[in-house]
């Protein structure tokens, strides 16, 4: 075998390599006499074929599989020969020889970049720390009170803050569109919860009244066919209602399982609570800041194979349906910088992770297993979902070891602190994709929008059992209970969510479910985010 390795632009590298065709025969021999002991010919018994036949059938067969093979095992031997690491599959082409007996093709490969990490202790991080004034507790009560405000039928004209019950139908050119219509539909005035227009339309309007709007669906709206389409919305008024926000007394301090009634006290219980919470939202806050500060701080090249198949998969994520149709170059376009930067932080994590010699304990796998499980039943099926499924393993060990990367790299860095409210610190760790750009968003909001639009909706047992969440809710995302098939999941747990919802009262464990939900929610948004950030959990 004769081997030239030929530097190209980058991390491209060329690989000529030759062969004796003599090397081939035997291989091409071999599986003509296996192939004959297992023939069945018309006219000759099963396994008794002549081989002068075999050969004038399956010559050519067995010589282009044997070719392959000898190809691809001189290939591998010149890549751990030359202890190259290649960042893909090669691109494999014959060349012509005037020698008959010397086989020579070329393989066309990207190298994975050399990574020196450099000035970690310079990389600049900040770290958000909680502080609580008075005036946060005081709006975080009055946050509470409004969650249990009551609504007030009234004769009235509409304002700002009133709710509005109406039915609707949209057209666009004058014909329907899907989704287009709703009945019995809440409509609270200044929520920002629906297109821009749709409330502000509403205001002075009174029960009894129809209404025409037009208005346009913003260019970023989540259904691409609709995205700054002008539309017609006739609506028929059904009844306005004022809102009558709770007092804050004993009695209601009280109901919320503060049993000495004193205002004092819950403050005591929210601020304990927001600092329960902050922790995990500066941990998801300092993450997504290592990330993109590793990337910034790091020079390298990265390869052009992985930019390409990263490209791919972030139109999957975006057009999972594939409704929406586009040529590579148009996706290029749009998320080559947000693919650059996930392959330059898998590559970067991954190569702390093998410099630091990180590796999987069974202390923080049942770590990871506790904070997943919290919340969702059984910690042992939760385990063994993990333990016994070959891609769950594998993402769970990936989460695990970045996990322990970004550690590092925070114990490393110039860590600086900032106070924040607990409001800031939400919005902080508020984030999602448009465009390829990172933009903040309302979790629930989006999920409230989009669910008009699903033809599955996946929620909690209290979108259903509890009226007042049913009224809020489902109303509120255009969906009717009469007009839905309802599967419940997980029954086993419905009785105990039946009582906990008929409860008026904040008991001790109504409060930590909710703390452990909170935390189970803002730790998945950190391993998406984490896991979006890195190049198919370090497979290459």
């Amino acid at each position: 075998m004769v081997t030239k390795v030929k530097n190209l632009k980058g991390l491209e590298k060329e690989l000529v390599i030759s062969f004796d065709s003599k090397d081939v025969e035997p291989t091409v021999d071999s599986k003509l006499l296996k192939l004959s002991k297992t023939l069945d010919l018309k006219g000759f018994r099963k396994g008794k074929v002549p081989m002068n036949v075999v050969k004038s059938k399956y010559y050519n067969q067995c010589f282009n599989e044997s070719l392959s093979e000898h190809i691809e095992q001189n290939y591998i031997k010149v890549i751990l020969d030359e202890k190259l690491n290649p960042a893909g599959p090669p691109k494999i082409s014959m060349e012509e020889t005037k020698n008959k007996d010397i086989f020579t093709f070329k393989a066309l490969i990207e190298v994975m970049p050399n990574i020196e990490l450099k000035n970690i202790d310079k990389i600049k991080l900040e770290k958000p720390v909680l502080k609580v004034k008075k005036e946060d507790l005081e709006k975080a009560v009055d946050k509470i009170a409004d969650q249990y405000k009551e609504w007030k039928v009234v004769k009235r004209k509409s304002k700002k803050g009133d709710r509005v019950k109406a039915d609707f139908v949209g057209k666009i050119n004058g014909e329907e569109f899907e989704n287009n219509k709703a009945n019995d539909f809440f409509i609270e005035i200044g929520s920002n919860q629906l297109i821009p227009g749709f409330e502000e339309g509403l205001k002075g309007v009174k029960a009894g009244e129809e209404k025409v709007l037009d208005i346009v669906f913003p260019d970023d709206y989540q259904d691409k066919k609709l995205a700054a389409k002008p539309v017609t919305f006739d609506i028929k008024i059904k009844e306005v209602s004022e809102a009558k926000v709770s007092e804050i007394n004993e009695d209601f301090i009280k109901k919320l399982g503060i049993n000495d009634g004193k205002i004092e006290s819950l403050y005591s219980k929210i601020e304990e609570g927001m600092k329960k919470d902050s922790e995990t939202l500066i941990e998801s806050y300092l993450k997504k800041n290592v990330i993109s500060s590793l990337s910034k701080s790091q020079k390298f090249e990265v390869p052009k194979s992985l930019i390409h198949d990263e490209i791919l998969r972030i139109e999957k994520e975006n057009n999972p349906s594939g409704d929406v149709k586009m040529s590579f170059e148009d996706m290029e376009k749009l998320y080559q910088k947000e693919a650059e930067n996930r392959v330059k932080a898998g590559l970067l994590l991954r190569e702390i992770i093998n410099k630091e010699k990180f590796s999987l304990s069974k202390e923080n796998i049942d770590n990871w297993l506790d904070t997943i499980s919290r919340g969702q039943g059984n910690r042992a099926e939760i385990e063994n979902y993990y333990m016994n499924n070959e891609d769950a393993k594998k993402n769970m060990e990936s989460v695990i070891l970045e996990n322990l990367a970004v550690k590092w790299v925070i114990k490393n860095a110039s860590v600086n602190e900032k106070n924040y409210t607990f409001d800031e610190l939400v919005e902080l760790t508020k984030i999602h994709r448009v465009g390829g750009e990172l933009t903040q968003t309302c979790p629930w909001k989006a999920a409230r929008e989009a669910a008009g639009y699903a033809d599955v909706f996946v929620g909690d047992y209290n979108h259903i059992f509890d009226e007042d969440v049913r009224k809020s809710s489902l109303e509120a995302m255009g969906i009717s209970l009469e007009n839905i098939i309802v599967v419940v999941d997980e029954a086993h747990n419905l009785p105990d969510r039946i009582r906990m919802t008929m409860e008026r009262v904040i008991t001790p464990t109504i409060a930590r479910n909710t703390t452990m939900e909170l935390e189970e929610y803002v730790g998945a948004l950190n391993e998406s985010y984490l896991q979006s950030n890195s190049v198919e959990n370090f497979s290459y």
